[in-house]
């Protein structure tokens, strides 16, 4: 939700803010697989999350 107006991506590739604040990301499992979510250009099995989809 942005200033109330729910977003529906078809992807979401970054987000950006101008100032210090936090963000709440939702979505709802269609394709099973497994999908991994890191920083780009972070290492590491502790920077990133892995969702299995079954």
């Amino acid at each position: 939700m942005i200033n109330d107006i729910e977003i529906r991506p078809l992807g979401v590739h970054s987000l950006e803010f101008d100032d210090a604040g936090t963000a709440t990301i939702s979505f709802v499992a269609m394709v099973p697989g497994r999908y991994t979510l890191s920083i780009p250009g972070s290492q590491g099995e502790t920077q990133q999350a892995v969702f299995n989809i079954q």
